[in-house]
């Protein structure tokens, strides 16, 4: 589900993205998209089953969220998660799990193709509004 304001649109915005699982692999992916000013400008959640580890989780759902991005064309944004390990993953040449591999790489050129390179770690108290909609 995507939900959008139809608020100001001069603006920079930030994109915070959340997840978590439970012991029966049930995943829970949420974004949310403010202003500068904090103002909530859109957010999406979804769930689903999918037996997989949480990077590869956090990465589907930062893709999950920048595809939702280049669909409003919310530009510029500043993408922010609280998994340390995709951020390090995202900043990295080192080799990894090929599945890891290509969802990153997907969502590189994703981003890159939609005004951005980077990927910054936000605190999790930050990223409580998205870890809400995760549920």
């Amino acid at each position: 589900m995507l939900v959008a304001s139809q608020e100001a649109r001069n603006n920079k915005y930030k994109l915070n993205v959340d997840v978590s699982q439970d012991a029966q692999v049930r995943i829970g992916m949420g974004f949310i998209i403010r202003d500068m000013m904090g103002t909530v400008i859109a957010c999406g959640g979804r769930s689903f089953y999918f037996p997989c580890s949480s990077i590869l989780v956090e990465a589907n759902a930062l893709r999950y969220a920048l595809l939702s991005i280049q669909h409003l064309s919310l530009l510029p944004f500043v993408p922010e998660t609280d998994a340390l390990q995709l951020v390090q993953e995202w900043h990295t040449l080192r080799p990894m799990e090929q599945e890891l591999r290509l969802l990153i790489d997907d969502a590189k050129d994703l981003a890159s193709s939609i005004g951005t390179r980077t990927l910054q770690y936000c605190r999790r108290e930050v990223n409580k509004a998205a870890h809400l909609l995760e549920k």
